[in-house]
């Protein structure tokens, strides 16, 4: 895990530092013009399954029965599903063909559906009975008739990121995670020219092809929906996706209590989210717990892009892609920069790189132009004393320009769009 540091982009010509040196970044928001990793090729933390493998399966097996599928346990599934965030975009057919293929298994009271940190192979839709999801052995949520669960670590690509347990003895309709993500797919190519047209709303991915657009849009953008109040992200919780907003409005949270119904209690507002904000960032790229709670305040649609994702399609250089693509959003908001042509602004980046201080480092001496990505640096530009905040650059000719501002103006919450 990194130490709190100011992360610089910077382009070396006659800037004389003065004294600058780092302080102590602020963690508690996520609302920056972008995130950058060191120079690294994946994130510092990765997910590790701590059990084996088949450890789900093997559990399914033994609890594995025999039971009709009559009309109305085909409603409670399908309307079960259509209610679950990850679903719910999904059409009548597609949620009847996942209940075709769907099994049924029984737990006896206690016992573990789903153990926090195995691979999920299953997603699931409860026929009967009570279970309790816990994270790190603090409940979390409650389950019963016909609530949906599951599909995180599936759509994610990621171990189970809870565990959930019987209360009483419980029935379940369990699908296959590869007919799930079959499905997600499918409705991703339907909906192909839609999301292209968002996908070009996205500033962060103009240095993009359009046949990487086309491939994000085909194997990685999932869709997830929310209703009023409910919680997207959960502080504390590990980072397994980032999200843009589609549609909705969104508050990031910090502090109160998550009952156990679900339902955050007593937090405070820090920022709103808008369409065409993105938030998750930080935590993901650098392995971190997320530190705030997103609540949806309105029904609201999110585009989901996991690290794989975006290693499938970039390749393996995505963080170079991602502090390029900030610097470019730097030069874009410089009055000397904004005008020129891009393959001038092209030659700028490649002369530009990102460093980072620790907490009273000094900063490198005979820099032209500082812009922080997080963090907080202060000294002196000739005479006068200056400090820089993130989201904060300071051009060659001394003047301050606040990029978060540009980027609150536009509604967002500081990433890029």
């Amino acid at each position: 895990r990194p130490h709190r540091h100011a992360n610089a982009a910077k382009h070396g010509s006659n800037y004389s530092s003065g004294g600058h040196s780092a302080t102590q970044a602020r963690r508690d928001s996520e609302a920056l013009p972008m995130i950058v990793l060191p120079k690294a090729g994946k994130p510092l933390k990765q997910f590790h399954a701590v059990a084996s493998e088949e450890a789900e399966v093997v559990r399914l097996r033994e609890n594995k029965r025999l039971k009709d599928k009559d009309e109305s346990t085909k409603t409670l599934v399908v309307q079960g599903m259509k209610a679950n965030r990850f679903c719910k975009l999904l059409d009548k057919a597609q949620l009847e063909a996942l209940f075709d293929i769907a099994e049924y298994y029984r737990f006896a009271e206690g016992e573990v559906v789903c153990q926090q940190g195995e691979l999920g192979h299953y997603f699931f839709v409860v026929h009967h009975g009570d279970l309790e999801v816990r994270v790190n052995d603090q409940q979390t949520n409650s389950l019963s008739r016909g609530d949906a669960f599951g599909a995180l670590a599936l759509l994610h690509h990621c171990p189970r990121t809870a565990t959930v347990v019987s209360k009483l003895e419980t029935g379940l309709w369990g699908m296959s995670g590869r007919a799930f993500q079959a499905a997600m797919k499918e409705h991703g190519q339907r909906h192909m020219a839609e999301n292209l047209r968002f996908l070009e709303t996205v500033r962060m991915f103009d240095g993009l092809s359009a046949k990487q657009k086309v491939r994000l849009c085909e194997s990685a953008m999932v869709i997830e929906a929310f209703e009023p109040n409910a919680r997207i992200i959960t502080r504390g919780e590990e980072a397994t996706a980032m999200y843009f907003v589609k549609k909705g409005e969104l508050s990031m949270m910090s502090g109160g209590v998550v009952n156990s119904s679900g339902i955050l209690m007593d937090g405070t507002k820090v920022s709103q989210l808008l369409v065409g904000d993105s938030f998750g960032w930080r935590a993901m790229l650098y392995g971190e717990p997320h530190p705030l709670t997103v609540v949806a305040e309105t029904y609201s649609e999110l585009v989901c892009l996991t690290w794989d994702d975006l290693k499938g399609v970039i390749g393996p250089n995505v963080v170079t892609f991602l502090e390029q693509s900030f610097i470019h959003h730097i030069l874009r908001h410089l009055p000397f920069a904004g005008k020129l042509p891009m393959s001038q602004r092209h030659r700028l980046v490649k002369a530009m790189n990102v460093k980072r201080y620790e907490a009273d480092q000094q900063v490198d001496e005979g820099l032209g132009m500082i812009a922080v990505i997080d963090g907080e640096i202060s000294g002196h530009k000739g005479e006068a004393s200056i400090t820089l905040h993130r989201g904060e650059v300071c051009t060659p000719d001394g003047t301050l320009v606040s990029l978060l501002a540009t980027a609150a103006h536009a509604g967002g919450d500081g990433d890029p769009r």
